[in-house]
């Protein structure tokens, strides 16, 4: 009986653990790997993540966000301004409708799932 006592706190807090896992696999499969963003913009953007460099944005160009990231598309080379307002990755993620965990940036800062 007193083993059972110690195991069973011990099991109930392992399936507990594992139920929870599961759940946040499932709610949210990119965040992971993150979620690829592709250019297919036709204008000269740079894009900054967080506190990175400033990148320029290349037509066909992907880049990966981060769920703790946030990223400001800018219209020039020093990322001060902004060409499109900043997003986050919850911005981001609302738009990949098929959870391919990749969506496309097109011209006028349009945002889509590919």
């Amino acid at each position: 009986m007193r083993k059972i006592t110690r195991i069973l706190p011990i099991l109930l807090l392992s399936i507990f653990l594992t139920v929870s896992l599961c759940a946040a696999a499932d709610g949210e499969p990119c965040a992971g790997k993150g979620l690829t963003i592709k250019n297919l913009s036709i204008v000269d953007v740079w894009y900054k993540s967080s506190n990175g460099e400033c990148i320029k944005l290349k037509r066909n160009y992907s880049f990966v966000v981060g769920p703790e990231d946030k990223v400001g598309v800018f219209s020039d080379m020093i990322c001060k301004t902004l060409y499109c307002s900043s997003q986050e990755y919850s911005d981001y993620i609302s738009f990949d409708e098929n959870g391919d965990c990749r969506i496309r940036f097109l011209p006028g800062c349009v945002l889509s799932d590919i």
